[in-house]
């Protein structure tokens, strides 16, 4: 921890030191060995550096830039320094921040390379793919050349330049040697271009109005303007709107803006949302939250999605419990209430207990741990402490067993949650729950929601259990029941409580309104039993799409997902087509010169097209929409098929030495074809499985999805064998669009 009387000269601190660190480093690797080694990585292509620009537009109005950071100047070590990085990473990404920015410098902060070639690695393990996974920053006192190698090889997409570090005066008693440059101005020109023909876009920092004229003239693309002085590390949040203020963002469209330091809530995520900033960088708020993806959700405000866990309720057998994990379930409810037709035996609940651990590793109920750290007054920070904690305990278990209870004692409660292996309880009556240490296991408790119930009354009836159940879960209050009535209640209280701290969500619940639900409350948890039911017992294809849709929730006459949809704003779409290199392509489809050859009046429709599908291609709920339809409706990925007669006639011709290769001389290479390995495999592709009989309902799907995207009510399609004009009729059929297909008479009499 730095002391005041030399917080002044911190800055000048930091930069000597990082001098010194970088010539130590050449002494055991010199650059040269850097740049061969990292040729050498670089010849996997999935190591190669993501464009952060195009991460921070994918994540819509505002995005998030999560923080991995040990230790800092002002405060020293930090009271989360002993966290696990790769949990930490693990809910960045699953928050869905665009950028995960590590600290590695290793005096004052604490860090390393090796903490950001981890993040990478567990970010990419994720399975998200390079297009949508978070871009990795390396955020340090960038001061050499060497530092970008080091960077890349390290697994950066993106490293922080300081404007502040390359001012008059920063560096003055530094002595240079070697290959060592001056800290100014050209050098920090030199290491811009550098960074880019590395394959990384550098964040530029500025914290004063001369450093963003720096900056820009520059030609700086990516720009931080730092809330906190470096020469002292006072912060002001007011600096970032100041700065802004003075830029001609007409002028500037092209240069995404971000806002760090000093953003701890959403008051000012939004302000400085309000001054102009595309993202905005959040380390100790972040770091510290007790469920990374809540304080991302309460970062960018109301309607933005998170992962929801998903019950299916009422399970009554052994054969409906396998398929519910199967589809993905979260929980499995079995329900022990009297006077329901869903109630079960003990003898019933163990086989089925039996059958969920089979699919998880040990047999035990789950362990949770007991929380006494002082957040029982803080509905918020209980809640979302619990939400994270089953969350984490569902995806290692898979699914966890929740015996369901109404206003039965709690000596029954524990005494049936110990002889079957329940993991969770929850409570559906109108009982109260003491405390956390009444129930054998963490207690889910019910609140029955009427219509005229109002957001105070629900805040005041939620907030009472903190400290004694671990979530709440809303119900339809109904005099008849106490749950599983099929009804469903006013969702706009669940939506304003859940943006404080996470609920579940329950009543009236189907697949045909799921998607609606979690788009319109973001709930943690959806809780589902006869919604899913076909003459009172489990439908599975009706648990698979309830699962799915809560999962990957998007409902095409909703108008969350409209917004959604068009997050990427279109007055800057120019820009981004030039900034990514696929889109690079479009103007260039006929040679070196391009053009179109189209009529006059088809070139605005085919520039709105062009627009609206890098747009698509761009968007995660596109392809959330495209994935479900082709899941749900196409029934893809079709299987492949071994044609093993096929395959023996094939081969049998071969050993015989009949037919011949299409490639010289591979028939005289006994490595290739020799003895009884003589001859193909055949597997067939069973595109013919899909819905309609054929692959053209793969393209004609997303097509009509981009027809919608862009408001056109009318397809018209051509079609030569019949089987692209069933496909567009289908797709349009199933998505309320008109539809005209043409067939030449010549074509309509050879079908």
């Amino acid at each position: 921890k730095i002391s005041p009387s030399v917080m002044s000269d911190i800055l000048s601190q930091i930069v000597t030191k990082r001098r010194e660190d970088v010539r130590e480093a050449k002494t055991k690797q010199s650059l040269d060995q850097l740049r061969t080694s990292l040729q050498d990585r670089d010849k996997d292509k999935h190591v190669h550096p993501i464009s952060v620009m195009r991460r921070v537009r994918q994540a819509g109005s505002l995005a998030i830039m999560g923080e991995i950071k040990r230790a800092s100047p002002s405060k020293g070590q930090l009271a989360h320094a002993s966290f696990d990085l790769p949990s930490q990473v693990h809910d960045y990404v699953h928050a869905g921040v665009a950028v995960i920015s590590v600290l590695t410098e290793p005096t004052w902060f604490k860090g390393s390379l090796q903490d950001m070639a981890a993040a990478r690695k567990v970010a990419e393990q994720q399975g998200l793919g390079p297009f949508f996974r978070p871009a990795i920053l390396r955020k340090d006192f960038i001061i050499d050349r060497y530092q970008l190698y080091e960077a890349r090889l390290h697994g950066a997409d993106t490293v922080l330049l300081i404007v502040a570090a390359f001012q008059e005066g920063v560096d003055k008693t530094a002595q240079l040697s070697g290959d060592e440059r001056a800290l100014d101005l050209k050098h920090l020109a030199d290491l811009i271009a550098e960074s880019r023909e590395l394959g990384m876009e550098p964040l530029v920092e500025v914290a004063t109005d001369k450093e963003m004229t720096i900056a820009l003239q520059q030609g700086a693309k990516f720009i931080g303007i730092n809330n906190r002085n470096l020469h002292n590390l006072d912060v002001n949040t007011d600096t970032t709107r100041t700065i802004l203020s003075g830029v001609d963002m007409q002028k500037h469209r092209n240069v995404i803006f971000c806002a760090l330091s000093g953003i701890k809530s959403r008051q000012d995520a939004q302000r400085m949302e309000e001054a102009g900033v595309h993202a905005v960088l959040v380390g100790e708020a972040l770091m510290e939250a007790p469920y990374a993806p809540w304080k991302v959700k309460e970062l960018k405000g109301p309607g933005r999605a998170l992962p929801t866990l998903v019950k299916i309720c009422g399970i009554k057998d052994t054969m409906a419990a396998a398929n519910a994990v199967h589809c993905g379930a979260d929980m499995i409810g079995l329900v022990f209430a009297e006077g329901s037709h869903r109630k079960i035996s003990e003898v019933q609940a163990k086989d089925i207990v039996r059958t969920i651990h089979a699919t998880r590793a040990g047999s035990s109920p789950v362990s949770f741990p007991q929380r006494q750290h002082g957040a029982q007054g803080d509905p918020c920070r209980w809640f979302a402490t619990w939400a994270e904690e089953i969350a984490n305990q569902a995806r290692q278990k898979k699914a966890l067993v929740v015996g369901v209870f109404a206003n039965q004692s709690p000596e029954y409660v524990n005494k049936v949650a110990e002889s079957v292996g329940l993991d969770l309880i929850q409570l559906s009556g109108t009982e109260d729950v003491p405390s956390q240490a009444t129930y054998v296991r963490p207690v889910l408790k019910a609140v029955h929601v009427a219509d005229d119930t109002t957001l105070e009354a629900l805040m005041e009836t939620t907030s009472k259990f903190a400290g004694k159940a671990v979530g709440v879960l809303l119900d339809t209050k109904d005099p008849q029941a106490l749950g599983g009535t099929g009804k469903a209640f006013d969702w706009k209280g669940a939506s304003t409580l859940a943006a404080r701290w996470p609920i579940g969500l329950a009543g009236g619940l189907g697949p045909d309104n799921i998607s609606r639900a979690v788009l319109s409350v973001r709930p943690f948890l959806v809780d589902v039993s006869s919604g899913v039911e076909t003459e009172r017992s489990k439908d599975p294809a009706k648990v698979e799409m309830f699962i799915s849709s809560a999962k990957f929730p998007f409902d095409l006459e909703h108008e969350t997902t409209r917004t959604e949809a068009k997050r990427i704003r279109r007055e800057s779409i120019e820009a981004k087509i030039a900034e990514d290199p696929l889109a690079g392509y479009f103007p260039a489809r006929f040679g070196d010169f391009g053009g179109r050859f189209v009529p006059e009046t088809l070139v605005e429709p085919l520039e709105q097209l062009e627009r609206a599908y890098w747009e698509a291609s761009h968007d995660p709920a596109f392809h959330a929409q495209v994935e479900q339809l082709y899941k749900h409706y196409v029934h893809r990925p079709t299987p492949l098929y071994y044609a093993k007669q096929l395959t023996e006639a094939v081969r049998a011709r071969a050993q015989k030495g009949e037919g011949s290769s299409s490639r010289p001389g591979l028939d005289n290479d006994p490595a290739f074809y020799s003895g009884p390995d003589r001859g193909a495999r055949i597997w067939l592709k069973r595109e013919d499985l899909t819905h309609t009989g054929s692959h053209k309902i793969n393209n004609a799907i997303a097509q009509a999805l981009l027809a919608m995207r862009l408001g056109k009510k009318r397809i018209i399609a051509e079609t030569g064998a019949g089987q692209h004009g069933v496909a567009t009729a289908t797709a349009c059929a199933m998505l309320g669009l008109e539809c005209i297909v043409y067939m030449g008479g010549d074509d309509t009499r050879r079908q």
